[in-house]
């Protein structure tokens, strides 16, 4: 059953790829069958994040055909320089960003924009029901991450994606944002959103291999973190001042053994004090550190990418 649309209304879907030539087909395949199932203008962007394979020649000559829009980068600047890419060119209407590995089903898009019409929400997640098979190491590497992100900045990040449906409204304040160093799952949970939940099993991938890695994991966790709050700074000037207290106590015992004649046998107080000390010290600058690459990112107002090619639908040429 068709879900019923108001003619000013479109869908544009927005999918970020790289390197994934054998999974394109399909998705492009089966993003058309869906499509059939909404009864409202829909229309897809594809985002070649500096793909090395066939994957440009496959949606270039889709996007010449009038079935899409493509945008090449010159080299890959990462998945949010994709996303942020792609909702740029987004009109009006509502917008759907998915992965092009088909581990985000197409064929859940009109639960999706039921979910949208029949509610208030301006955004409609797609969380993961389970998850696809992956090592131990990775599996119990992302649920520390994603844990460690849920005590840091109070967001739940477990079963979340880069899958969701966005209102109009909630792409126009994206695009709006100045931050060069952004984190997509994050931004959409930071605004707070009123949100509708959309669950599906993650498919085993059929094609390719996937990209993700624990590093690139860590990576988006220190991005997030250092982009939503400012905690772990909190944590460092609490430490400093229980070990302002701890010295404090320290020079009382250490004068009060001087003035009394004892002498102090060894030297374990002060290595273990140097010890903590220096842990402290490192790990503080470290923190300090971390936030101040975020705000030299952002002090450079570079931008988030180049594009070298497009190809639009009003010209079905590239530009």
């Amino acid at each position: 059953m068709a879900v019923e649309m108001s003619d000013q209304q479109r869908l544009t879907v927005v999918v970020p790829f790289f390197n994934e030539m054998d999974s394109l087909p399909l998705l492009h395949e089966e993003l058309h069958k869906a499509f059939s199932s909404v009864s409202c203008s829909c229309w897809i962007v594809y985002v070649d994040d500096g793909s090395s394979d066939t994957s440009w020649e496959l949606v270039s000559r889709w996007a010449l055909n009038g079935e899409c829009e493509a945008i090449r980068f010159v080299r890959n600047f990462g998945k949010e320089a994709a996303i942020r890419a792609g909702l740029q060119e987004v009109p009006e209407g509502a917008a759907v960003v998915m992965d092009a590995d088909m581990q985000h089903p197409p064929e859940i898009l009109p639960k999706m924009v039921s979910e949208w019409m029949q509610s208030d929400a301006w955004v409609v997640e797609a969380r993961k029901a389970g998850s696809a098979r992956r090592g131990l190491f990775n599996e119990l590497g992302a649920r520390c991450v994603y844990y460690f992100m849920y005590l840091v900045t109070g967001i739940h990040f477990d079963g979340r994606s880069d899958f969701c449906l966005l209102d109009a409204k909630v792409v126009s304040l994206i695009n709006q944002m100045p931050e060069k160093v952004t984190f997509f799952r994050g931004v959409v949970s930071w605004f707070g959103f009123p949100a509708k939940q959309v669950y599906f099993e993650v498919p085993e991938r059929k094609y390719g291999s996937s990209k993700w890695s624990f590093v690139k994991l860590v990576n988006l966790a220190i991005d997030m973190i250092t982009g939503f709050t400012t905690i772990p700074l909190s944590i460092v000037t609490c430490f400093s001042f229980l070990f302002l207290c701890f010295s404090g106590v320290l020079i009382l015992h250490t004068l009060y053994m001087f003035f009394s004649g004892q002498a102090v046998e060894g030297f374990t107080t002060v290595i273990i004090c140097i010890l903590l000390v220096g842990s402290v010290l490192a790990g503080g600058m470290g923190i300090l550190g971390q936030y101040l690459a975020r705000i030299y990112e952002e002090v450079k107002k570079r931008p988030m990418f180049a594009v070298r090619e497009v190809i639009r639908k009003s010209s079905n040429k590239a530009s």
